[in-house]
């Protein structure tokens, strides 16, 4: 022990902590009185000796402890180890308990219950420990919810929405952290590396492919030559009305985000290993495809084989054969680009529609499509906020 003393006693934290700490602080303590020769005796002689180790206490303890012993009662200030079961100092203990981080609510509620019945004397420690995750619980979107049920606010009725708030909380952020594949134009020539791990289903494709398409299987070990003629942005919020359909692939029910604007279609390796395990046949496949990069990004996307398989519409029996699947080694909702949507049905392109329109408003005013460019009389004034700052959109 320090010839000079303790040193200061933290009255802060966790309660059960803090009275543990307590009890180890006053025998401390108790010892270097007694080593001065300031010992708690009773009897009258010994009222000034008494009176000097409280104030020895207080001076040790520290400025923390002192402002909790102005807080106790007159008949408490006298005992220097009434801390310990003092119904004061537990209850400051108490208040001053708040949710950590990455402490749910029901584990704060556990906390909160020792410290309430550890001293504390409460009449009713469900309302307390109420009052105390309204107070000091870690998110405001919670307290808002809690005191909009007013009076009607029980203690196992915030249990209840605490759970369902963080429920609902961790449900948003696994959707969240799915990125979304949407095609932006952009086009890089060069080949990609071999990725391990791709292997194929029921269909013998434990080989790089199978024997079916053999003529476009490349040399044993090679990479695929693919151009990378594919380009993408990922978006980490799982955007809503973006169109989707449900196709077979391969036999497999697969849900799919239809981009018009994507030339290929992508899935993520939790899809393949769901397909594989649906008993998908596919007619070829390759541990290799082209590179596809992000959106201003000049690192590819992992990309760690590619296969083709028949594609079924159910929703209009439409069909498409030996349809190319890029497998990203990411977790991304799967997407169905351009071509296979049109071979599907699942998208319409109708140019022909505009060029007729176009014909019948020349022809009804011809003067205004004369050889020449039009112009208005006069100046125009374009309005521009310059404080708008532009962003880019697939």
């Amino acid at each position: 022990m320090d010839s000079k003393g303790p040193g200061n006693f933290s009255p802060d934290g966790d309660a059960s902590i803090v009275s543990t700490n307590w009890r180890s602080w006053v025998e401390e303590f108790e010892a270097f009185s007694d080593s001065k020769g300031i010992f708690n005796l009773d009897g009258e002689g010994n009222v000034n000796m008494r009176a000097q180790r409280k104030a020895l206490l207080l001076y040790h303890a520290g400025a923390r402890v002192r402002e909790i012993y102005g807080m106790l009662a007159a008949t408490d200030r006298d005992n220097y180890n009434g801390f310990e079961t003092n119904e004061t100092f537990q209850r400051h203990v108490f208040r001053k308990m708040v949710q950590l981080e990455n402490e749910t609510v029901s584990q704060y509620c556990a906390r909160l219950r020792k410290a309430g019945g550890n001293g504390c004397n409460y009449h009713n420690v469900n309302d307390q420990i109420r009052d105390q995750i309204v107070e000091y619980c870690i998110s405001d979107v919670l307290r808002k919810h809690l005191m909009e049920e007013g009076n009607a606010l029980t203690f196992e009725r915030t249990l209840v929405l605490a759970s369902t708030h963080e429920s609902v909380e961790s449900r948003f952020r696994e959707m969240s952290s799915r990125p979304l594949l949407n095609r932006v134009s952009d086009n890089r020539p060069g080949t990609n590396r071999s990725s391990n791990g791709f292997r194929g289903s029921r269909t013998g494709l434990d080989r790089e492919q199978n024997d079916e398409d053999s003529s476009d299987r490349p040399d044993a070990g090679n990479v695929s030559q693919n151009p990378d003629r594919f380009a993408f942005t990922l978006n980490s919020i799982n955007k809503v009305g973006l169109h989707r359909a449900v196709v077979q692939v391969g036999g497999v029910d697969v849900k799919f985000i239809l981009d018009s604007g994507a030339d290929c279609n992508v899935i993520d390796k939790p899809t393949w290993e769901t397909l594989k395990k649906g008993g998908i046949v596919v007619k070829k496949s390759e541990r290799s495809g082209p590179k596809i990069y992000s959106y201003t990004s000049q690192k590819p996307l992992s990309v760690i084989g590619q296969f083709w398989a028949e594609v079924h519409c159910s929703g209009n029996g439409e069909m498409a054969k030996n349809t190319k699947f890029l497998v990203i080694d990411s977790v991304a909702e799967a997407l169905l680009g351009i071509k296979t949507c049109t071979e599907l049905g699942l998208i319409s392109i109708f140019t022909n529609l505009v060029i007729e329109e176009g014909a019948a408003w020349k022809s009804k005013f011809p003067k205004l499509f004369s050889e020449g460019i039009g112009k208005v009389d006069g100046e125009i004034t374009l309005f521009i906020d310059h404080t708008v700052v532009p962003v880019a959109q697939p």
